[in-house]
């Protein structure tokens, strides 16, 4: 597990506490991490999903919290990044 991973199961924790703006601070993190990555390598398959899943993450806590648009907005991210994958081709 990547750095960005570890953000993500911090985040997963924080939000089965309930602190749900503490994890979305962690998922954001991973977000972080996970674009830069991608920027260095946009063709990486590992990254994309890593990338993805952290946008459904994202989305989840963002809906939780009653922000649909923001939640849409990161899923619509994680499909993007999903589709490149499927496909072969870079996402973004």
């Amino acid at each position: 597990m990547g750095l960005a991973g570890v953000h993500r199961a911090i985040g997963d924790v924080l939000r089965a506490q309930g602190d749900a703006a503490a994890a979305l601070a962690e998922y954001r993190r991973a977000m972080t991490i996970g674009e830069q990555l991608l920027v260095r390598d946009a063709t990486n398959a590992a990254s994309q999903r890593e990338v993805s899943i952290t946008h459904d993450k994202i989305g989840r806590v963002l809906l939780a919290q009653g922000d649909a648009p923001g939640a849409l907005a990161a899923v619509g991210g994680a499909d993007r990044h999903g589709q490149g994958r499927q496909d072969g081709r870079p996402a973004g």
